[in-house]
Parts: structure tokens; sequence; C-alpha cells
């Protein structure tokens, strides 16, 4: 044990005393979050933000509704152009148009609806929504307005049938009509400041397997290696030395991140410290782990920096680190499920929002699979190829 905290002493000392190092690491990230996190800030306002078209999914169970009632509401109300109506005859089918952003929210009409709309409304009508938190809203306010129009024309009915005085539409009723959420992916109650403090951190994190993977080489091209090789030291110590020292190194670049920005630009980290740690642990794991892996495949410390930059940045730039809308797009909502920075910021997100911890398992259950698979991965190398001269 000994062994591994004096290599990676060392490991330390050689990152500490790189200036350009000691920038990159600490001083850059708060200028890319101030500069990003001001700049596009205008992403994050939601006032005066004009109404678009919502794309509604409609699934009709019931075989007595006659779904030209809502087309005559959206006419008469004069809102055609901000409706497109998707018929589905499954939930499947509207799942996967909401999952592929061609539908914005989903609306159920189960069996037997209209007989029992005739008394009241005692049935739930169910809403699926999808990412826009906007067009979740409009979506909703729409059908509810459709439903609030039949109650009208139910009750006006009945004050015609029984010969009662016409009057205003100043009265209360009993009926109620219910929404049931049945989803909700993304929340946006967080800050410009939040988002690229969160993303701009997960991206330094990743930075740090690129140190681990270029100290891995540079041992073996300084000579430095073969040295320890011929030392009493197993080949193991000396990789476990490696990674600690650059973990070590990781975690207190991620402390300085955190503290420094809510300290000089106010960011709210929130209150969810446990679910922060776990997340932060589990990202720089990944980061390290990921960097080492390289290494063992590439012999050349210029061949892992650039292998290593180009998998960071591109992981960046596609789950919206450069800018937070790109999931407008399909290949981008599609390609960022299968990045560690998409993961690791949903988790940050909500812990900013202080979600519970069981809300953010499943993120975090994506980031340990992930942690887990280049770990596997890692040592089945190693056994293959091992790290020596």
């Amino acid at each position: 044990m000994r062994n591994i905290w004096v290599i990676a002493y060392q490991i330390q000392l050689k990152i500490i005393r790189k200036p350009s190092l000691f920038l990159l690491l600490f001083l850059v990230p708060m200028l890319i979050i101030f500069i990003l996190g001001n700049a596009l800030s205008e992403q994050f306002k939601q006032e005066d933000q004009p109404v678009q078209p919502v794309h509604i999914a409609i699934l009709n169970q019931d075989l007595k509704m006659q779904m030209n009632q809502f087309q005559e509401y959206l006419a008469s109300s004069k809102i055609n152009d901000y409706v497109i109506v998707l018929n589905t005859d499954s939930l499947p089918s509207m799942d996967q148009l909401i999952h592929n952003k061609e539908a914005d929210i989903g609306w159920i009409i189960p069996s037997g609806f209209s007989e029992k709309l005739k008394v009241g409304f005692p049935e739930q009508w169910k809403i699926v929504s999808g990412t826009s938190s906007n067009k979740n809203i409009t979506g909703q306010t729409i059908i509810r307005g459709f439903f609030d129009q039949i109650e009208r024309n139910q009750i006006e009915g009945e004050f015609v049938a029984n010969n009662l005085p016409e009057r205003p539409y100043l009265f209360q009723t009993d009926r109620k009509t219910f929404i049931e959420p049945i989803r909700i992916k993304r929340d946006t109650n967080y800050t410009s400041l939040q988002y690229y403090s969160a993303v701009d951190l997960i991206m330094y994190m990743l930075f740090a397997g690129l140190t681990t993977g270029i100290s891995f080489n540079r041992e073996r091209e300084n000579g430095t290696l073969s040295r320890l090789n011929s030392l009493p030291i197993p080949n193991f110590q000396i990789v476990l030395g490696i990674l600690l020292g650059n973990g070590i190194i990781a975690s207190i670049q991620t402390f300085c991140i955190i503290i420094g920005t809510k300290v000089i630009f106010g960011v709210d980290w929130g209150n969810q410290f446990l679910t922060l740690t776990i997340i932060c642990s589990i990202s720089i794991v990944i980061s390290i782990i990921m960097g080492t892996l390289v290494a063992f495949i590439v012999k050349s410390s210029k061949a892992v920096h650039a292998i290593l930059q180009f998998i960071i940045i591109f992981m960046t730039f596609v789950s919206g680190g450069f800018a937070a809308n790109l999931d407008h797009f399909k290949v981008f909502a599609f390609l960022e499920k299968f990045t560690v920075n998409y993961w690791a910021v949903q988790s940050l997100l909500q812990a900013f929002l202080n979600k519970s911890f069981t809300q953010t398992i499943p993120s975090l259950a994506v980031l340990g699979c992930i942690c887990a698979g280049l770990i596997v991965l890692t040592l089945l190398v190693y056994r293959r190829v091992g790290y020596h001269e």
C-alpha cells in the first residue's frame, strides 16, 4: 500500500509543477463557465416566448367518442395554426412518436369515456408529457379548454331544457376534469450558470482522464517505468498509484470548481450533497479508467491526447455542453443518450433542483453501468497487453 501512495504522490507533484496544466485544470473552467453562463443566458429565460405549434398524439380508446368535435373546437377557438393532431392506434406508437419528438404531448381517451362524460367527467383522461415543459403546458391548456366547452354546452343545454331564464355563465359546478401526468422527462427550473457549471464540470472531470492517459505513456517514454519495474514493486501497484494520483488531482479540481462557482458566481448547487458526491465520484472513476484504457491500447502520448480530446469534446458537444437546445434535433437527441456527459449532467441538474436521491437513481444507474463496463474492459485489456516497456 505504501508503494501505491508514493507513486501517487510523485504523479501529483509532476502535475502540479506544470503551470500550463494548472491553468487548464483550475482557471480555464471558471472562465468558460462565466462566459457561457452569461452569453447564452437568453436560452433559459421563460418570459415572452412565442407560442409554437403543438403536436398532439391522440389515442382514442372510446369508439363512441367523435374527435370531429375537437377539430370544431380548434376552429371555433381560432387555434388551428397552433395544434397539429396525430391519431395513434396504440400506446407504444404514441410513446414512439413522443420519443422521436414527432409529437409534443399525448392524449389518451379511455373506453366508455363518452358515456360517463354526460354525467360529470367521473373517469380520468390521461396526458403523456413530452420533453418540452412549455408545450406540455400549452397542450394541456388546449385539451382542458375543449372539455370546459363541452361542460359549458351541457349545462347551458340543461337551462334550455328546463325553461330557465338565460343568464351569463357565472355559476359553479361539481364536474371536474382530471389530468394524470404519466411522464415528464426534463425539468428546466435552473439558471444558465447552473446548467453550464454542470456541463463544464463534467467536461473537465473527463479531461482528468486525458491527464491519466498521458501520465501512463509519459512514464513509459521517459524511462521511469523501466526503473520502477526494476524495483520489487508489482506492476499492478504502479498502475494503481498512477490512477490514485490522477484521481486525487481530479477530486481537488472538482472541489475547486464547485466552491469557486458558488463563491464567485453565486451558483446554487442545491443541498443534495450526498448525491453530488456520488455523481462526481462515479464521473471521476469513469474519466481515469477511460484514459487508462486508451493508454493501454495506444502507446504514443500524442495519440492518446488526440483520441481522448476528440472523445471528450464530441461527447460534450452532442450532449449540449456548448448549446443547451441541441436536443431539438433528432440526431443529437439520439446520440446524447450514449454519452457519459448526458447522464452525469441530468443527475447534477436534478441535484440542483433538490430532487430526492431516489429520483436520481435512474441516471446514476446508467452512470454506474458505464463505469462497471469500462472497468471490466480495462481489466481485460490489461491482462492481455499489460503495462510495461
